[in-house]
């Protein structure tokens, strides 16, 4: 198996987690709303379950518009140096278009933060849930 068919497994391994956490969010979100009083109002452990899944779409979203805006930089500069190095009729290879290990950093550290959240939401239903039983 080649690099390209590793990173393929990769992307969608990480798109399906991606699909997976958001219906757990939505799903984790509807749960608050039973632990709701008559007043609309929520107990402490539940207002941590909802401020953990607003930063886990805070941070999808955040994932997400990093790499647009990286990628879109990175693009647009090597668009220029292409071009240059095609006005001075410089070989061009297959290596000059290789995506910089960097461009990936920002957005999978927002991926991580977004699950780490995503798991912080599920802890404190869990902890609500669990105190009502016993």
């Amino acid at each position: 198996m080649g690099f390209k068919e590793l990173w393929s497994e990769y992307e969608t391994c990480t798109k399906e987690l991606t699909e997976n956490t958001r219906k757990l969010a939505f799903a984790g979100a509807a749960i608050c709303w039973f632990f709701r009083s008559p007043e609309v109002t929520f107990p402490t452990s539940i207002n941590f379950a909802l401020f953990f899944i607003v930063a886990f779409f805070t941070f999808d979203i955040f994932q997400f518009l990093s790499a647009t805006l990286l990628m879109k930089f990175w693009i647009q500069h090597k668009e220029t140096e292409i071009e240059q190095r095609i006005q001075k009729n410089e070989k061009i290879t297959e290596d000059d278009f290789m995506k910089p290990a960097w461009l990936n950093q920002g957005p999978f550290t927002f991926f991580i933060l977004k699950i780490l959240f995503l798991f912080g939401a599920f802890i404190a239903l869990g902890n609500e849930f669990f105190s009502r039983i016993t």
